[in-house]
């Protein structure tokens, strides 16, 4: 995560434009969209949906370390209480060719 995506993150948490200028020592404009819609596309290994309400559909894009190697990864999802989620596609698969891909998670309320 860079900075100015921790930066963009603290606007979403609602902390003023001047406060994170004290903790980043630079000054970051905090988008106009609303800090559910900052939050959920923000590039994170961790997903977080401030308020569900029917159903969110979040893309990601991941990037192996060593292409060098043949490296298939499964999803495996363990939902809370509440809500269904669905992974697309299920299994990744990189290799010397391949070596970003995208998948999307579809969060639906149960």
């Amino acid at each position: 995560m860079t900075i100015e995506e921790n930066a963009i993150s603290l606007c979403a948490m609602g902390y003023s434009i001047q406060e994170i200028s004290n903790m980043t020592n630079m000054f970051i404009a905090c988008p106009q969209t609303s800090s559910g819609s900052i939050m959920l596309n923000l590039d994170l290994p961790s997903i977080t949906i401030p308020n569900l309400k029917d159903e969110v559909v979040i893309t990601r894009t991941v990037t192996t370390v060593d292409a060098s190697k043949d490296a298939p990864y499964n999803a495996n999802v363990k939902a809370t209480s509440g809500v269904s989620v669905s992974v697309s596609p299920q299994s990744l698969s990189f290799n010397a060719t391949t070596s970003e891909l995208t998948f999307q998670v579809q969060f639906k309320v149960a």
